[in-house]
């Protein structure tokens, strides 16, 4: 009989896969993750998905519920307004001649609209990953006021009723959650605007958040987790990933595709099932890390995991400007310039955060990551 992990065990192991998870966050929009390569459809197929399943696996909810959504308003909020006031500075400093008349109110009025990077009508469209962060605060403040009601219904009651959220979720994503226009016979998505603070996401954001929330219940996914101590849960689900995507490419690459931030969930059954197998297998990847491997690569991931917000917030500018950098100074070093962008997205958020820890704590505060509660 396998046996189950403590406590402290599954808490590190969900560090760690948000330590995965936030690698394949920066890998993700790095220039090389295109649109229809391989590396975009590999990460995209789960890894937001992922982000509000480990956010729900830790939900924890205060008492009186007004306390509740003030929490997690200072957790989300304050760094999405924060981050918003930071962009708004440093686009002042390039003295366009237009910022005072026309991008200040532009930039400003995406701020307020919440949705981010693909999802704004007036462009705040140079940070994309902020949109995750209201995405966030929505879906955990109306889980929180859904849990409340939930209490006493059975477990087959909540899985009808956030199956149902998921469904009708997808269903207005791919009938009004874009705008297309055709040009010789071509689909071009001219706006692919998202209601205020992602609204329009709810319902599928919701089901991956609940999905976390109930599973950490099922002892029969942890024992199936653990199987031959993760090794053979990960081999299966890794298998399983690998099939999956190679029925995609020969598919088609956008058939399947789920980019949330540009309203795209391409298939209601098989981008779902392909979510799933990518989570299962990062959650088996990160128990296998987490029993066998050295202290070396646990505690960094652990530690990247905790420092997720951070990177999640900084990693698009510092990898966009040093991909530009090493592109002009190593031309025809593709290979170099990814991964040193790469390499630069995840390290300079995470020593700035390290650096800042000790200067000024309270941006610490506002960016650091809760060990347990989300």
């Amino acid at each position: 009989m396998t046996n189950l992990p403590s406590k402290s065990e599954r808490v590190q192991r969900m560090d760690i896969a948000r330590g995965l998870g936030i690698l394949l966050v920066v890998a993700g929009h790095n220039p090389a993750s295109t649109s229809g390569s391989t590396a975009k459809l590999l990460i995209f197929s789960f890894h937001i998905p992922l982000f509000f399943f480990l956010s729900g696996y830790f939900h924890r909810q205060s008492e009186p519920i007004a306390t509740d959504i003030m929490q997690r308003a200072k957790r989300l909020l304050i760094p999405y307004g924060l981050t918003g006031l930071l962009f708004i500075f440093y686009k002042a400093l390039q003295n366009s001649p237009d910022f005072y008349e026309r991008d200040l109110w532009q930039l400003l009025g995406g701020v307020l609209w919440g949705a981010g990077g693909s999802g704004t009508p007036v462009s705040f469209l140079y940070w994309p990953p902020v949109w995750f962060l209201t995405s966030l605060f929505i879906t955990q403040s109306c889980f929180s006021l859904l849990q409340l009601k939930m209490v006493k219904t059975v477990m087959l009651t909540r899985i009808v009723i956030f199956t149902v959220f998921l469904f009708l979720g997808i269903y207005y994503l791919q009938h009004w959650g874009r705008n297309y226009v055709y040009i010789d016979n071509s689909p071009i998505v001219p706006n692919e605007t998202g209601l205020p603070w992602n609204f329009d996401l709810l319902p599928i954001t919701l089901f991956y958040y609940w999905l976390g929330w109930e599973i950490r219940k099922w002892k029969s996914f942890e024992q199936f987790l653990t199987q031959g101590s993760g090794t053979i849960t990960l081999l299966i689900s890794g298998s399983l990933f690998g099939i999956f995507h190679l029925l995609h490419i020969r598919v088609g690459h956008s058939e399947w595709l789920l980019d949330l931030n540009r309203r795209d969930y391409g298939h209601v059954v098989l981008t779902t099932l392909g979510a799933g197998i990518g989570i299962v297998m990062i959650l088996a990847l990160s128990g296998v890390i987490e029993r066998y491997s050295a202290r070396f690569l646990r505690k960094p991931l652990i530690t990247l995991g905790m420092q997720s917000l951070m990177i999640l917030v900084f990693h698009y500018f510092f990898q966009q400007e040093v991909h530009r950098l090493l592109a002009q100074d190593l031309p025809g070093q593709g290979w170099v310039v990814i991964a040193g962008s790469w390499g630069a997205g995840v390290a300079i958020p995470a020593m700035l955060y390290l650096l800042l820890l000790k200067k000024i704590p309270w941006i610490c505060t506002v960016y650091g990551n809760p060990k347990t509660r989300s």
